[in-house]
């Protein structure tokens, strides 16, 4: 993330993504003689624009850019594109409404659909944090001081839930599990409407170290299972594409730097 300016009242930044994956097979999509692109891509520019106004309400707008496919940017097939507005209305001193359209070219359901979305924000206390509405919910909770526990859910197949515990200051272990999918358009298929879905669910644990609010780094490892693939145009159609691939083990190491 690059600020570029910063007001008493308003900012403006760019957002920066960039996903490599390497699949490393040579398999073909099954019943079909399309070999499965080994080097996938997926990067986005997302300029973000938020403006406090003296109430206290919080207006921002989203804009995306991108390419996600075997060949960036190979045409305009292979290109990402969306747009979110959302506005916050605080309610009392820690509560607040929020309000959103999201519009999006590469979203795993309902794609060129603006979609509406509302919740609510519950934070009564630095223990607690709930977000519900539609169309996600996020949940963080720390029952007993040093364990913080957090589930987080994005329709359609995108979960995330972890349970941490700090044994020394600063210092944390956790166990996680994650449900995820990735989306590509593959550069010269038949039928431009068709992306590549990826699934896959992930459940492991490790240890995290975050000496400041400035820097977070992340050593953990786990078994990645249910792992699949499909080309077609929606995620629920007739998946006469799959390809299944065999669980694995796993072993990552993260560093987030913040200034």
């Amino acid at each position: 993330m690059l600020p570029i300016i910063k007001k008493e009242n308003s900012d403006f930044s760019v957002y920066t993504t960039f996903r490599y994956t390497n699949w490393d097979t040579k398999a073909f999509l099954s019943n079909t003689d399309i070999e499965i692109p080994n080097n996938v891509y997926n990067i986005n520019f997302l300029p973000t624009y938020r403006y406090v106004f003296e109430n206290g309400w919080m207006f921002g707008a989203i804009g995306q850019i991108g390419s996600a496919s075997d060949k960036l940017f190979n045409s305009l097939d292979e290109c990402v594109y969306g747009a979110r507005v959302f506005l916050k209305v605080p309610s009392g001193e820690r509560n607040a409404w929020m309000f959103l359209v999201d519009y999006s070219s590469n979203r795993e359901f309902l794609r060129y659909v603006p979609l509406p979305g509302v919740g609510y924000l519950y934070n009564p206390n630095d223990d607690l944090q709930i977000f519900a509405g539609f169309p996600f919910a996020f949940v963080r909770y720390s029952p007993i001081e040093k364990v913080q526990l957090t589930f987080s859910y994005l329709p359609i197949t995108t979960i995330k839930a972890k349970a941490s515990y700090e044994v020394y200051k600063n210092w944390k272990v956790f166990a996680d599990f994650n449900l995820t999918d990735q989306r590509y358009f593959r550069a010269g298929r038949d039928n431009r409407n068709e992306r590549i879905f990826y699934y896959e669910k992930k459940a492991g644990g490790g240890l995290s170290f975050s000496p400041n609010r400035g820097i977070l780094l992340t050593a953990q490892g786990g078994y990645s299972f249910d792992r699949y693939m499909f080309e077609a145009k929606k995620y629920y159609h007739s998946h006469n594409t799959r390809v299944n691939f065999d669980g694995a083990y796993y072993a990552e190491v993260k560093a987030k730097l913040t200034f």
